[in-house]
């Protein structure tokens, strides 16, 4: 995509590691690399699944631990459930 391109300008570099020693960091950093455009894309697409699939199972978690803790909690007087926060 062109509008995520950086390969053109000459301020924009990447660099990639997978561990904080000290010498795969400066290994890193000798090997600068451009930033490839559809890898950020994939990183926006990765953290968008991650927060819609942690809502959904903060919701499921929430059900489940209120309806199996529902008899332990007094009851309300508006005669709904428990609230669990």
């Amino acid at each position: 995509p062109k509008e995520f391109d950086f390969r053109p300008d000459p301020r924009v570099w990447r660099v990639r590691f997978s561990s904080l020693a000290p010498q795969d960091l400066q290994k890193a950093f000798e090997n600068l690399q451009k930033p490839n455009p559809w890898e950020a894309l994939a990183v926006d697409a990765r953290q968008e699944i991650d927060l819609k699939v942690g809502v959904a199972l903060s919701r499921l978690i929430t059900t489940h631990l209120r309806d199996s803790v529902a008899d332990l909690c007094p009851q309300r007087e508006d005669g709904k459930s428990p609230m669990i926060s």
